[in-house]
């Protein structure tokens, strides 16, 4: 099996894989991320109107987190903006898939793109993210047609 291989090869998966630590709050990104996110939303509720950097004022980063960063670099009406562009196009994703399976990847790549920009990224330069979004915005989705 692959895992056999790799541990005859000197990669131990145990440690790696299974290890409680491994993917827990000992990590070191895990731990920055979770101080990005809070110091990113506290930026957001100094100035909840119209926002304030693109990056968060310690870390000089963005978030990695788009919704946060969105808030936080918008306000309370650009992070709303966002949100119900995301809501709308992941309905339209949906109807995509159900209605044109031929055309159902580029809703998956656009579900992809989104649940990276939940970790990873930011919303200026995930040009991926907001074409697919283009795309499902914009897709002309066949409509049904009740039979009869």
């Amino acid at each position: 099996t692959s895992a056999t291989y790799l541990s005859q090869n000197g990669m131990d998966i145990e440690r790696q894989i299974l290890s409680p630590t491994a993917y827990g709050l000992a990590n070191a990104s895990v731990r920055n991320r979770d101080t990005m996110y809070k110091e990113a939303w506290h930026e957001y509720t100094d100035h909840p109107w119209a926002g304030d950097l693109i990056v968060e004022r310690n870390s000089l980063s963005y978030p990695h987190n788009a919704f946060i960063e969105a808030f936080m670099a918008t306000g309370t009406f650009g992070g709303a903006a966002f949100s119900l562009l995301v809501l709308i196009a992941i309905r339209r994703a949906f109807r995509l898939i159900k209605r044109n399976q031929a055309m159902a990847w580029i809703s998956l790549c656009f579900f992809q793109q989104l649940i990276g920009s939940l970790f990873s990224g930011g919303l200026y330069g995930n040009a991926i993210l907001w074409g697919t979004m283009a795309i499902m915005l914009g897709a002309e989705i066949p409509r049904v047609r009740p039979e009869g």
